[in-house]
């Protein structure tokens, strides 16, 4: 790779385009040949320093590209495109939401140097980024927040409650613990409550529900793009009954 990125590095075009991002201009570049696209991605990124998004007309394409940097150091992530549904919406999956937040969560903490996506995908609306650090819930052992207050914000982050937490986006309550597995993280983690403190944070593992290492602070990401608190929604609900007076 470092003779093709070294080669790519002379052409006139090439400079062009980065000199272009140095400069905080906006760069949309067309028309790459196939084999060149992950060269010119990885070259503008180490240049450059800033992050690239690597847009495709066809998911099959972008997945394609986003593969072949799986043993790169460079840290990418596909952004998928959101599922428009007509029908019961509690009848599917939320694997897709689930991976457009962790992604949007990478992009907000600058974990994200090449993003691949779709056209669809880019061009969908999603959280604010102010809103989406509005909504994320920061969690520490001694802290002071009861487990109702924990369950309200969960459900109103767009968490669902059931008997276990059996993947991502659930919650559970049994007794003084609290569990829950946040959308952009790969393993749940369980809340010990001593009153109104945290007594305890410890990761667990979804398959037999035992406790493995303990966590010190952990961020609760939305678990949906479009949050509605229960305050914003008595808003919308008072804007829709004026507008039928």
């Amino acid at each position: 790779m470092e003779l093709f990125l070294s080669s790519f590095r002379k052409e006139d075009e090439y400079k062009g385009i980065k000199d272009a991002v140095l400069k905080n201009r906006s760069s949309l570049v067309s028309g790459v040949p196939a084999g060149l696209r992950a060269v010119m991605l990885e070259a503008l990124f180490r240049d450059t320093g800033r992050v690239q998004v690597a847009l495709f007309t066809e998911e099959k394409d972008a997945l394609s590209l986003f593969e072949e940097f799986s043993v790169s150091d460079i840290r990418t992530a596909y952004l998928p495109p959101r599922e428009l549904l007509f029908s019961d919406v509690e009848a599917r999956g939320h694997e897709t939401d689930t991976s457009r937040l962790s992604v949007i969560s990478a992009l907000q903490k600058g974990e994200v140097d090449i993003l691949f996506t779709t056209a669809e995908a880019f061009c969908q609306y999603t959280v604010s980024p102010e809103h989406f650090n509005k909504n994320t819930l920061t969690l520490t052992p001694g802290e002071e927040i009861g487990e109702e207050e924990l369950i309200s914000r969960l459900s109103d982050m767009g968490y669902r409650r059931g008997d276990v937490v059996d993947g991502k986006g659930k919650f559970s309550k049994r007794g003084d613990l609290v569990d829950v597995f946040p959308s952009h993280l790969d393993f749940p983690v369980r809340i010990e409550f001593f009153g109104d403190e945290i007594d305890t944070i410890t990761a667990f593992d979804i398959m037999t529900q035992r406790r493995s290492d303990p966590v010190d602070v952990i961020d609760i990401t939305p678990c949906r793009e479009i949050v509605l608190t229960r305050e914003k929604t008595a808003e919308l609900i008072d804007i829709i009954s004026v507008s039928r007076d």
